[in-house]
């Protein structure tokens, strides 16, 4: 069985790229964006995920697009659904129609 690398972690991104080197702890960026402590350290822990609101809080808060953090929480919920079903999606034949049956604009 092929060993996968570990998935990145909002805590690599959040933490490592941005509140260590910038030496802000949990409490005062909490106290800075106005949202409870517990709700950043859920999100370093894994136990929570950033949300459209927290990520445009923390994107003014670093000065960075306030979609960034939200966008890497999307691309990491798609790898581990990619991971946990990929037998499941792999079953899935795709519906046959004609060319240009379905229009998706």
């Amino acid at each position: 069985m092929e060993k996968l690398m570990p998935l990145p972690t909002m805590k690599e991104f959040i933490w490592d790229k941005f509140m260590e080197p910038l030496h802000i702890s949990v409490k005062k960026m909490a106290h800075d964006i106005d949202v409870p402590e517990a709700e950043i350290q859920d999100v370093l822990d894994g136990k929570k995920e950033v949300s459209a609101e927290l990520s445009i809080k923390l994107g003014k808060y670093f000065g960075v697009s306030d979609d960034i953090f939200f966008n890497i929480q999307k691309d990491i919920d798609m790898r581990k659904a990619k991971r946990m079903n990929q037998k499941s999606f792999n079953k899935i034949k795709p519906f046959p129609r004609k060319k240009n049956n379905i229009s998706l604009a």
